[in-house]
């Protein structure tokens, strides 16, 4: 018995939105008759794609299919590349859930007026903003987007992220 409730095989295809290129997964139709799509356009999974994890969400495709994205490293980990037939098992994700970064989950409790205007943004926005700090590489990015986060909450505005030069640091 699996411990995900859905599985099934697909092919690793490439994805257009507009002028982007996605690798992606499509979802089959069946499975898709089954899951909540009424209530969020969007779900959430955690799953496995060629035995690697993957957490996503079944996003629509615009013509009544849903569609997954696969990232690069994924692929890479997996050896998998277009064409070829994977493996896709998951079950669906608490749809409000936030992975919050330790150096955010200090800041918001030991700053009650921040906990309470971070509680009023929704799940995605959250998501965004967490994910702003999880994501840089250094010590130094942490601090310098973690005060970006703190005061775009505080403002009730999204943060403007600053590209560095190839060459320079950020």
């Amino acid at each position: 018995m699996s411990y995900y409730r859905y599985s099934f095989t697909a092919s690793l295809t490439t994805h257009y939105v507009g002028t982007y290129a996605y690798k992606a997964v499509f979802l089959p139709e069946a499975i898709a008759a089954q899951l909540p799509f009424a209530q969020h356009s969007r779900l959430r999974f955690i799953g496995e794609i060629a035995a690697y994890p993957i957490r996503a969400a079944w996003q629509p495709s615009g013509v009544g299919t849903y569609y997954a994205m696969v990232n690069a490293k994924l692929i890479k980990d997996a050896e998998i590349t277009l064409g070829d037939l994977v493996e896709v098992s998951f079950n669906l994700a608490p749809q409000d859930a936030v992975d919050i970064p330790q150096p955010l989950v200090h800041a918001l409790n030991t700053d009650p007026s921040l906990r309470v205007k971070w509680d009023k943004l929704s799940p995605g926005k959250r998501r965004g903003l967490a994910y702003s700090v999880a994501s840089a590489k250094t010590p130094r990015t942490v601090e310098k987007r973690l005060v970006a986060v703190i005061e775009a909450v505080r403002l009730g505005v999204a943060p403007i992220p600053k590209r560095a030069s190839k060459g320079l640091e950020e």
